[in-house]
């Protein structure tokens, strides 16, 4: 009796159970539908492309539930594409509410940190998720690839290097640790190095998209630009949507094209010289490493009480190689001073110039050059020629740091002769100002009317400025305040300097740009004017 009231009690139970289930099923699908069917809906926008669209579609599954773990995922990814990455970076704080510890969002917490120039922070991040996972080796890739964003490049190559020694599970890790390490050596400057690494890559696998755009990076910066789109059209062969490599491909063909620059440029000075000139430069690649170029300028010079004129032509050549570089260039300047007792005269030119890296720190380079004195016009009249040597170091010690040291000689043909030293360090940050000191030292033997000429020349300088260099616009200002003496013996004087540059350019390599100085400094002028000032245009026309 017990036993059917039971089993009668339990079938009776049975269908009520199962309309609460359904119920029940029914009202938790009514909450979370909208929330499945809102993240459908963006992703599918998210494929097609339209991430304002996705971005919406996700901020309204948001709405049903706002610690969803994946409509906060993927609502930051589309704010952090379109480079909102503050609000991003929240939207993912609420997803870790409910996976504190998960690895994944971890890591894309760091990730869109390092896309907001949160560095440090990214790396911390990226430090502890390697603590609780040693085994990820994309996240040892992408701490490496932060510090190098950051220009900690010793960090960053000591990080790559490490994750190289180790035994990955990733292969594709390794090889983006290769190819990390590759640019690291090139944004330190060692572009002979980098050459190197790039090769060995491409030795593994020639067709390798990203050692081919980065060795054509390192072509471009060594002069190379024929070598440069080569490799950049090889690389779009096997990634033929890369926008950075076309991008690229189309300022290397502009740089390897055939080129004429055009100059006028106008100075004065406090003792009342005045001149204009004008310059045009033909420059045409012959081979990958070696470019000819012709030039012929205009001079018409004049002071208070006399008129000259200077033509010239001049031919050269320019080779680049990996580690060393050089120039040659032989000319004919015809000198007019339309000066009672002063005959025209034709005056053969001669420069030469070689210079070397050494690794990345270091640069070496002499040059030598045969010229005649003929700055203003009263110097166009007394038939002075030059010869100069000159010699040059530059270092860079840290990272944006320069330090150049420069030496030379100077003799004239009536036979004064003139030593020059130079000391210039300075830090530099990209669209940040640069600071910088600067000294010279100049000594003549003789002291001789006509050309400024002291027997001990110092000046001292604080230096500054800033400069920008975006696709279409560029431009920079920049100055110096300091002090010098013009003999030995003489007071201390303040001076300054300023000068400013605006530019323009476009992708066909054509280019126009502006530019304006001004000067207090008694060597910025030949005759040692108190104010130097000087107006410029000048245009690249690509062919």
């Amino acid at each position: 009796m017990g036993q059917a009231v039971r089993a009668r009690r339990a079938r009776t139970a049975a269908p009520r159970a199962a309309i609460v289930c359904a119920t029940l099923i029914s009202l938790v699908g009514a909450v979370f539908a909208p929330l499945a069917a809102q993240v459908a809906v963006g992703d599918s926008l998210w494929k097609m492309g339209r991430t304002s669209e996705a971005s919406a579609a996700y901020q309204r599954a948001l709405e049903t539930d706002r610690f969803s773990v994946r409509a906060n995922v993927l609502a930051a990814r589309a704010l952090a594409w379109g480079s909102n990455t503050d609000s991003a970076l929240k939207l993912l704080r609420n997803a870790r509410v409910r996976v504190p510890s998960d690895p994944d969002i971890r890591y894309t917490e760091a990730l869109y940190l390092s896309w907001g120039k949160h560095f440090d922070e990214a790396v911390i991040r990226y430090d502890s998720l390697l603590q609780t996972n040693p085994e990820l080796d994309y996240v040892r890739m992408a701490q490496a690839r932060t510090l190098s964003w950051a220009g900690k490049l010793p960090e960053a190559e000591r990080a790559y290097t490490d994750a190289i020694a180790l035994p990955m599970n990733d292969k594709d890790a390794r090889r983006d640790a290769e190819i990390g390490l590759a640019q690291v050596t090139s944004w330190r400057g060692d572009l002979a190095g980098a050459a190197r690494e790039y090769e060995a890559l491409l030795a593994d696998d020639a067709g390798d998209p990203r050692a081919l755009a980065g060795l054509a990076s390192v072509r471009s910066w060594q002069g190379r630009p024929r070598a440069a789109v080569r490799l950049l059209e090889l690389a779009l062969k096997r990634d033929s949507i890369n926008a950075e490599n076309k991008s690229s491909l189309a300022t290397a063909r502009a740089a390897a094209a055939t080129r004429t620059d055009v100059e006028a440029d106008w100075s004065n000075d406090s003792d009342g010289d005045q001149n204009v000139w004008s310059l045009a430069t033909q420059r045409l690649f012959l081979t990958d490493q070696i470019a000819a170029t012709a030039t012929a300028g205009l001079l018409e010079a004049s002071d208070a009480v006399r008129h000259a004129k200077r033509s010239l032509g001049e031919f050269g050549l320019a080779a680049n190689g990996d580690i060393v570089r050089g120039s040659a260039s032989l000319g004919v300047r015809s000198l007019n001073p339309d000066t009672p007792g002063a005959p025209d005269r034709a005056v053969l030119t001669a420069r030469i110039s070689a210079s070397m890296h050494i690794g990345a720190i270091a640069n070496v380079g002499v040059s030598a050059a045969r010229l005649p004195f003929d700055e203003i016009a009263s110097l166009l009249a007394r038939a002075i020629d030059l010869t100069a040597l000159d010699a040059n170091v530059d270092l860079t010690p840290w990272h944006r740091g320069t330090v150049t040291l420069t030496a030379g000689t100077l003799g004239f043909s009536d036979g004064n002769r003139r030593t020059n030293f130079t000391l210039r360090a300075s830090q530099r940050w990209p669209d940040r100002p640069w600071v910088g000191v600067f000294a010279r030292s100049m000594s003549f033997a003789e002291t001789i009317q006509g050309y400024f000429s002291p027997g001990h020349f110092l000046l001292y300088e604080a230096q500054g400025g800033w400069e920008h260099d975006a696709a279409t616009w560029s431009g920079s200002i920049g100055g110096g305040l300091g002090s010098q003496k013009i003999d030995t013996g003489k007071p201390w004087q303040s001076e300054y300097h300023a000068e400013g540059r605006i530019g323009r350019r476009w992708k066909s390599g054509n280019s126009v740009a502006l530019t304006g100085g001004l000067s207090t400094s008694a060597a910025s002028s030949a005759v040692g004017a108190f104010h130097y000032s000087t107006l410029g245009v000048n245009a690249t026309i690509a062919w």
